[in-house]
Parts: structure tokens; C-alpha cells; sequence
């Protein structure tokens, strides 16, 4: 256990805790929280790069807690209608497919795939989005703005999902080859 993957796991940790606040009507508290999560992400990434300790473990948990964290603040902003019910199940279809594959590549393939810049330009947008719906303001044009984001957002995890299944085939037909 490093730096990294410990701030990895409590970024595991602060996510029923923001969900018990937000459920609690505490949303200043769990804006902190998502906050906090968000500000470890970009640190974990940060400091496993400069102190060089990359781990099989960060790579698939890191962008797994991202992830998590996201959909449990986006079911909340849902269950509150201020996002739309299927842009949470889109989200949720394009995880179950990357977990999935994620795993199935690490159990039998021995195959991690590292995060691809769609996919960091999906999180930054749907983190922006999420800040700007997130009901600690009455804004309406920020609310829209946010909405708008949040669909970039949605956009880009797609094509991320294509460049992760592109690089893993490439990866998995590299190690065949090399057999």
C-alpha cells in the first residue's frame, strides 16, 4: 500500500458518506465531500506519476473509485430530476461494459488497460457538470450549462469506451503474437 492507493481507497471510503449526507439534505456537506473525492483523484494520479509507484492496483481501483463516485452523485442528482434518469443508465451500461472488461482482461489476459485521454476529458467534464447542477445554487443558466456539460461528458465516456477496446484488442493480440 503507497500514497496513491491509499487515497485511492479513501476515496472508496467518502462515497457512502456523501450519499448519506446528500440523502440527509446535508448538501453542502456532501458537495465537500464529492469535492474532497475529486481533489484526491487528480492528487493520486499526481503523486503515483512523480513518486513512480504505478500499480496494477491503482490503475484499475483509481479510475474504478472515480467512477463510483460519479454515478452515486449523479443517482442522487437524479433521484432529486436534476439529471435525466438515462443519462445515469447510459453511464451505468459504459461502466458495466468497462469494468467488465477491465477485469476480464486483468484475470485471464493478465492485461491492464491505463486511462486514455477521452476518458480523462469525460471525467473532467462530467466532474464540471455535476458542480454546476449540483443544487448549491439557483442559477438557471448555470443548471443548463451543467446539463450541457454532463452531455460532453456522456459523449466523451463513449468514445472512450471505443479507445479502451481498441487499445485492449491491440494489447491481447500483441501478447498472441509474441507467443
Amino acid at each position: 500500500m503507497n500514497l496513491p492507493n491509499a487515497l485511492t481507497v479513501l476515496r472508496l471510503a467518502l462515497i457512502p458518506v456523501f450519499a448519506g449526507l446528500y440523502l440527509h439534505d446535508c448538501q453542502i456537506a456532501a458537495l465537500a465531500v464529492y469535492v474532497a473525492a475529486a481533489f484526491t483523484d487528480a492528487l493520486d494520479g499526481y503523486l503515483a506519476r512523480r513518486m513512480n509507484q504505478i500499480t496494477a492496483f491503482g490503475k484499475l481501483c483509481d479510475p474504478l473509485a472515480d467512477k463510483l463516485m460519479q454515478l452515486t452523485m449523479l443517482f442522487c442528482l437524479a433521484g432529486s430530476r436534476l439529471v435525466p434518469w438515462w443519462l445515469l443508465a447510459a453511464l451505468l451500461v459504459r461502466e458495466g461494459y468497462q469494468v467488465a472488461g477491465a477485469v476480464y482482461l486483468l484475470r485471464r489476459r493478465k492485461v491492464v488497460v491505463s486511462a486514455k485521454l477521452p476518458g480523462k476529458i469525460a471525467t473532467c467534464l462530467l466532474i464540471g457538470g455535476i458542480l454546476c447542477v449540483y443544487p448549491w445554487h439557483r442559477l438557471p443558466w448555470l443548471v443548463d450549462a451543467g446539463r450541457a456539460l454532463l452531455m460532453g461528458g456522456l459523449a466523451f465516456a463513449m468514445i472512450s469506451s471505443v479507445c479502451y477496446t481498441v487499445s485492449a484488442v491491440r494489447q491481447v493480440h500483441g501478447q498472441e503474437t509474441n507467443r
